[in-house]
C-alpha cells in the first residue's frame, strides 16, 4: 500500500491486481512496452493514481479488463484508443468511480459480451458517452450485449438512434433516454426586488426562467 511511483526501463509483465490497492500510487510510466497478461483489478483502488502510460501497452492476449481502474479516483486521463484489444471479452467496472476521467473511448469490441457498470460513477460526460454509443453502433461487434448503469444517457439525436439499434440487437442499457415525462431538478429564487427565476438543471444546459416582479 505504500507504493509511491514506478518508473520502469526494463521487460515488465502485467497480470491480475498486480498494484491491487497501492494506495498511495501517483504515477507509473515505462520505457518498454509491458506484457499484459491480464487486465483484472489491475489497479484496482489506486486511489492517488493521477498519471500513467498505456499508450504502447500490449494485451492482445488479454481477455478480461474487468475492474482494471476501478476506484482511480484521481485518474484524469487515459490514452488507451491504441491498445489491441480484439481478444477481450469483459469490460465491467473497467472505469466505476474513476471520478475524475471523461474518457473517450473507441477500441475494438468485437468480441465483447459485457460492460456492465463500465462508467457507473466515473467523470464521463454525456458528450463523450454518446461518442461512445454511436461507436459502438458503427462497430464490429456482439449481440446481446450488457452496458449498465452508466452515470449519463444517451443525449444527441445520434445517440439516441443509435440506442434504439443496439437494443434491437439485443443489447441491455441502462440508463436509456430521457422520455417526455422526465423530471429535472430545478429550484426558485427572489432577489432583493422581488424578481422571482427558477433554474432548470437539465444536463449540460442548464435553463434559466424570469418571471419578473
Amino acid at each position: 500500500k505504500q507504493l509511491i511511483e514506478i518508473q520502469q526501463t526494463g521487460l515488465m509483465t502485467i497480470n491480475s491486481q498486480s498494484f491491487y490497492q497501492c494506495e498511495e500510487l501517483t504515477t507509473f510510466s515505462t520505457t518498454e512496452f509491458p506484457d499484459v497478461i491480464s487486465g483484472y483489478e489491475t489497479f484496482y483502488g489506486c486511489t492517488k493514481l493521477v498519471n500513467i502510460d498505456t499508450d504502447n501497452w500490449d494485451i492482445s492476449v488479454v481477455t478480461t479488463l474487468k475492474g482494471m481502474f476501478d476506484g482511480c479516483k484521481q485518474l484524469n486521463s487515459l490514452s488507451l484508443n491504441m491498445w489491441d484489444t480484439n481478444n477481450v471479452l469483459y469490460l465491467d467496472n473497467m472505469f466505476n468511480d474513476c471520478v475524475a476521467l471523461d474518457i473517450n473511448l473507441s477500441f475494438s469490441i468485437k468480441n465483447v459480451k459485457s460492460m456492465k457498470k463500465i462508467f457507473e460513477k466515473s467523470g464521463i460526460s454525456h458528450t463523450n458517452f454518446d461518442k461512445f454509443l454511436i461507436y459502438c453502433n458503427q462497430t464490429q461487434k456482439q449481440k446481446n450485449v450488457y452496458l449498465t448503469n452508466s452515470p449519463s444517457y444517451p443525449y444527441s439525436n445520434n445517440a439516441i438512434n443509435a440506442y434504439y439499434t443496439l437494443v434491437s440487437d439485443g443489447w441491455t442499457i441502462t440508463p436509456g433516454p430521457p422520455t417526455n415525462n422526465t423530471w429535472f431538478k430545478g429550484t426558485f429564487k427572489a432577489d432583493s426586488t422581488g424578481t422571482i427565476t427558477l433554474a432548470l438543471n437539465f444536463p449540460n444546459n442548464p435553463i434559466i426562467i424570469n418571471f419578473g416582479s
